[in-house]
């Protein structure tokens, strides 16, 4: 009885971390595909500059150069200021998870911020993997408990100290139509789209406050 129970719970293990290695190198290609492509459209923004540019009439140029400007910068500022933050993330989570006691706190560290990139699901996602990896390698409850105040305290820097100095408002949307857009975002193409989603909807907002009929 004991030896089929520790090879049930053996092969349990085996599984659960085989999942997760699984769950993890397709987030991984998704990833390494989501970068191949950013780089491939930054490549050819100057074909695309004249392709917009000869769909428009010419009294339409000035004011289609200005979106075009305009949604440029608010791409660029918001990948800039992501990076800076998921730094200071790493950095965050690397020290608290390292006082808590947690097994390959740098691994965490830099997953937990790496999936800041995915809005409101990212961080929970990370955190929630970190206490799971936690329990599965034999962490009690106050290991978990301190994982969930550095998680609460992380956010907490995140929210009110380094979203308004790092991120600013250069990519000010509605937090409604965020969570609207992030799902999706998921529905069309899983977690690029997630990443993709915020952006675009900055760049839309831009396009609509240039075109009068799209204001509204």
């Amino acid at each position: 009885m004991l030896k089929k129970q520790g090879t049930s719970g053996a092969g349990s293990a085996a599984s659960y971390v085989a999942g997760f290695a699984a769950t993890l190198l397709s987030s991984l290609t998704t990833t390494i595909l989501l970068l191949i492509y950013v780089f491939l459209l930054i490549n050819s923004r100057a074909h695309f500059k004249k392709f917009i540019l000869k769909l428009v009439k010419p009294e339409d140029q000035a004011n289609t150069k200005e979106i075009i400007s305009q949604t440029t910068e608010v791409a660029q500022n918001y990948v800039s200021e992501l990076a800076k933050m998921i730094v200071c993330l790493w950095i965050m989570y690397s020290i608290g998870f390292s006082v808590v006691g947690v097994n390959n706190a740098i691994f965490f560290a830099i997953l937990c911020g790496m999936l800041e990139i995915i809005p409101f699901v990212g961080n929970i996602t990370g955190t929630g993997l970190t206490v799971l990896m936690d329990l599965a390698q034999g962490g009690g409850s106050g290991m978990v408990i301190g994982v969930l105040i550095t998680y609460g305290l992380v956010q907490f820097i995140q929210s009110y100290i380094l979203q308004p100095l790092v991120v600013g408002k250069d990519v000010d949307v509605n937090p409604l139509f965020t969570i609207m857009v992030l799902v999706l975002g998921e529905a069309v193409w899983d977690v690029g789209g997630m990443v993709l989603a915020i952006p675009v909807l900055g760049m839309v907002k831009i396009v609509c406050d240039h075109i009068e009929p799209l204001k509204p």
